[in-house]
């Protein structure tokens, strides 16, 4: 906000693949990031926002703007995907960001999407 306080515009989560699983933690973390800004890209690009996180490794993610080049191909995606909004991710301790901790610890199940068959009829009234 311009006066200096802040607004949290969503809170959003999943849960992880038995792939994601595998990932090391940076990875985790940071495909939290790229989730959010996919899922809330009508509302953030264009515009600047903050990303509050408790991994402090990821601060560096965003240092130069440019993608890393000592990462993962993985993270080297993600660092390329993420350059194309104007960002910032800052450190706060886990205690302070209680509310998204609370919710990342009781994950609800996904709710299954139904995946139209080739020669099956719809019909939209």
């Amino acid at each position: 906000m311009t006066d200096g306080s802040e607004r949290r515009i969503a809170y959003i989560s999943r849960t992880l693949s038995s792939a994601e699983k595998n990932y090391s933690q940076l990875e985790r973390e940071a495909l939290s990031i790229i989730f959010f800004v996919k899922r809330l890209h009508q509302y953030l690009y264009g515009h600047s926002f903050t990303l509050y996180s408790d991994h402090k490794p990821l601060e560096h993610l965003n240092e130069t703007r440019q993608v890393p080049t000592m990462a993962s191909s993985r993270i080297q995606g993600w660092a390329f995907t993420l350059s194309a909004y104007n960002y910032t991710i800052k450190y706060k301790p886990g205690k302070h960001l209680s509310n998204a901790d609370a919710l990342s610890r009781l994950p609800l199940p996904e709710v299954p999407t139904i995946v139209p068959v080739p020669g099956d009829v719809y019909h939209i009234f």
